[in-house]
């Protein structure tokens, strides 16, 4: 009796399979190494909280008996990420358009430059005494929507808006917040939104260091406040 006529081809079927999913987790791993416009901005190498970071670096390099300082580590570092960076953005060039068409595409770093302005969204009522939390991040007692809040794409974005920037995206969060406030608190006339952000002090500092009076949470401040009525919407 013949086999199948089939059967021949099941090893090519299997071997294609086989080199489809090593070719799709190759590009992955591609994608996601670090790269793009920020790795290679100056302005971030240059920043107060880098150059405390290559200090520390130097030092703790010179222990080891490299002699090195913080601003040549810096340098050296510069050139490398240069080159990388260039030899990263060729290579992508030909399949930049892939991760978009089939669905890989990862842009954030994960902890490349830890920040030191932490911040709290503030979601407030007002039904007619004063303004009242609904929810705050990480607060036990303000929980509304809080598996919303807390999804860390939500999370992500509220960073990045505590720390400057991304107000169109800020304004359409807050304009569908104040939308779903007022349809589950029907005596609420006015919802607030606002960040409270503070600064953390540096990992490195020396015994003896005191702290400037803006650093810890009772020291910060209220920004990015976003005010709607019933009646009259965004003011």
């Amino acid at each position: 009796m013949s086999a199948p006529a089939n059967s021949d081809a099941r090893p090519w079927r299997q071997r294609l399979r086989t080199l489809t999913l090593v070719a799709y987790a190759a590009l992955c791993l591609v994608f996601t190494l670090p790269g793009g416009s920020r790795l290679a901005n100056r302005q971030v190498w240059d920043s107060p909280h880098n150059r405390d970071q290559f200090s520390h670096w130097a030092s703790t390099l010179q222990k080891f008996g490299v002699n090195v300082s913080g601003a040549t580590l810096k340098q050296w570092l510069w050139g490398f990420t240069r080159r990388y960076v260039r030899a990263h953005s060729q290579l992508l060039r030909p399949v930049r358009w892939l991760p978009e068409q089939l669905g890989f595409g990862q842009s954030w770093r994960m902890f490349s430059n830890p920040q030191t302005t932490p911040s709290r969204l503030w979601v407030e009522l007002d039904e007619g005494s004063g303004f009242e939390p609904i929810y705050v991040s990480r607060s036990t007692q303000h929980t509304w929507r809080q598996g919303f809040f807390e999804h860390h794409r939500i999370r992500k974005l509220l960073g990045r808006i505590g720390r400057g920037g991304r107000d169109g995206a800020y304004n359409s969060l807050a304009g569908w917040v104040a939308k779903r406030a007022f349809d589950e608190h029907p005596q609420a006339q006015t919802v607030r939104l606002r960040i409270y952000t503070w600064t953390t002090p540096s990992g490195s500092a020396e015994p003896g260091f005191t702290e400037p009076p803006e650093f810890g949470r009772r020291k910060g401040k209220f920004r990015h406040e976003r005010v709607f009525t019933r009646q009259g919407g965004a003011r």
